[in-house]
């Protein structure tokens, strides 16, 4: 095997006392390693797009589950706020139906009691 001095390919300027015919070995390791690059070189911008564009939608479905989040956030404090209002509401009416109640048992009470009077002066006269 050569040095890699004497590789053509690897010199920046080519010497003038070369042969046409003259033999070089490559190792296939650089074989291998130049097919590689070239294969990368070949797709490397269509990977590059398709790497782009899954960026771009993992973004966008970010931004979307983002915003659905704080959808979900505001719609979850408005029922609070809802179950709130309708804690006190509910709090109001049972208290709206003491006073009912207690007022119907006054009033019933008063009528009872003046029936009861009308009758017995009714019999007593």
């Amino acid at each position: 095997m050569l040095n890699s001095k004497n590789l053509l390919g690897q010199n920046d300027t080519i010497p003038i006392n070369v042969v046409k015919d003259s033999l070089v070995t490559v190792p296939i390791s650089y074989i291998k390693q130049a097919n590689i690059k070239l294969a990368e070189g070949k797709y490397y911008k269509e990977l590059s797009q398709q790497q782009d564009d899954l960026i771009f939608s993992l973004k966008e479905l970010s931004n979307a589950k983002t915003d659905e989040i704080d959808k979900l956030r505001v719609d979850m404090f408005k029922l609070e706020q809802d179950v709130t209002n309708y804690e006190q509401l509910n709090a109001s009416l049972d208290a709206a139906l003491y006073k009912s109640k207690r007022r119907n048992i006054i009033f019933g009470s008063v009528a009872l009691t003046s029936t009861i009077v009308a009758v017995i002066s009714i019999l007593v006269k």
